[in-house]
């Protein structure tokens, strides 16, 4: 079953995170080094599922838990005040 949204959450969270724009494979790959460990069988599955073109059963479960804790990331950052320039 295909998850087309895991790796859109990534690519967000890279760009408020670290000002990244990066391609679906990138974003796969960034995500390993900045995702906790235990999304990264999910991780691992959809960096494969794009490089084969097949289909890849996930653990739904693990799926939810994953959504939540990116939601959780890309609101925290958005939602953190700008730090203000002061005109000289």
């Amino acid at each position: 079953m295909k998850f087309p949204c895991k790796r859109a959450g990534i690519r967000v969270l890279a760009y408020v995170k670290d000002g990244l724009v990066l391609s679906k494979k990138e974003g796969g790959e960034w995500a390993l080094d900045n995702i906790p460990e235990v999304y990264h069988s999910l991780l691992h599955n959809a960096l494969k599922e794009y490089a084969d073109g097949t289909d890849t059963e996930y653990d739904m479960s693990c799926v939810k838990e994953y959504a939540k804790y990116m939601i959780e990331q890309i609101k925290a950052r958005i939602s953190k005040p700008k730090a203000s320039i002061s005109a000289r």
